[in-house]
């Protein structure tokens, strides 16, 4: 399972809609509802790329569980408020990437297939896959006028 995801998210309703939005762009993911079984999971079977609501948990806390599990898996928290300066914080910090809830369905996608061709492009060629499941380049995002989007 060289591209799997793991959804780490309590609330049950927000972990399906992040596991469904995954699934359904062919994206492979794990749903789990707590940090202690994203550790159980990467011991098993080391995901490349985790998701963590980060309205959750302390997201340096998280963060420093993560990166110590096998797999070095690339981390994108949820958060419900965010400004540049918390965003820039949690980069620094080694955080992957993060989004501000509420996000829409493209996005997710298009945010954790980024994080997958990433990981494709650091391994050896041998390894690495080309037919990496992607929304379209512009998804998420609204045309206006003079943009070329519309």
């Amino acid at each position: 399972m060289p591209d799997a995801v793991v959804a780490v998210v309590r609330e049950p309703s927000e972990l399906r809609n992040v596991s469904a939005t995954l699934k359904a762009a062919g994206i492979e993911v794990t749903g789990v509802s707590s940090l202690l079984e994203v550790a159980l999971h990467q011991f098993e079977s080391p995901a490349n790329v985790i998701v963590c609501d980060a309205d959750e948990v302390n997201w340096r806390t998280a963060l420093g569980t993560l990166r110590e599990l096998p797999g070095e898996a690339d981390v994108i928290f949820l958060i419900g408020h965010a400004d540049d300066r918390l965003w820039l914080e949690m980069l620094d910090a080694g955080a992957c990437d993060l989004l501000q809830k509420p996000f829409c369905e493209d996005e997710l996608c298009w945010v954790v297939c980024t994080a997958l061709k990433r990981r494709a492009m650091r391994r050896p060629p041998d390894r690495a896959t080309s037919t990496l499941p992607c929304p379209p380049p512009n998804a998420g995002k609204r045309a206006v006028a003079g943009d070329g989007l519309s």
